[in-house]
């Protein structure tokens, strides 16, 4: 069996999570974001994929990344962010119903959150969480 690289369709299936979950923000972007963005907001990036095969599984490991940006005086905002986002995609199975084969997330593994200043906003915060999946058809 060929592993299937799936990172197109694991960082879109993630964006539309994110869009239909409360008190998530609603402007969740891929790997470009719009000119000045309204904040609070989202990205999502898929950081790499690797090789996973075993008796009739193909698929692929993914590391996954979800950066959320918001402002404030503190970090509080954007650290409720990471937390929403945690308990949206975190032991989750996630369908990935844009991919041409039936394929799916699974054994997601919320690996670490980090909150550190947006230098390019005075008040601006960068939320940073991390995830590991199994994605297989």
């Amino acid at each position: 069996m060929t592993a299937i690289d799936s990172s197109l369709h694991v960082r879109r299936a993630i964006v539309t999570l994110l869009k239909a979950t409360p008190n998530a923000s609603p402007r969740v972007y891929g790997p470009r974001v719009v000119a000045d963005p309204v904040w609070p907001f989202h990205r999502v990036a898929v950081d790499g994929s690797e090789p996973y095969t075993a008796q009739c599984l193909n698929g692929s490991i993914v590391a996954l990344t979800v950066h959320s940006f918001a402002k404030g005086e503190d970090e509080v905002a954007v650290s409720d962010l990471n937390a929403v986002v945690a308990r949206a995609i975190a032991g989750k199975r996630i369908q990935l119903t844009d991919a041409p084969y039936p394929a799916h997330m699974y054994n997601v593994v919320w690996l670490r959150s980090q909150v550190i200043r947006d230098t390019a906003e005075a008040t601006g915060w960068h939320g940073i969480v991390n995830f590991r999946a199994h994605v297989s058809s």
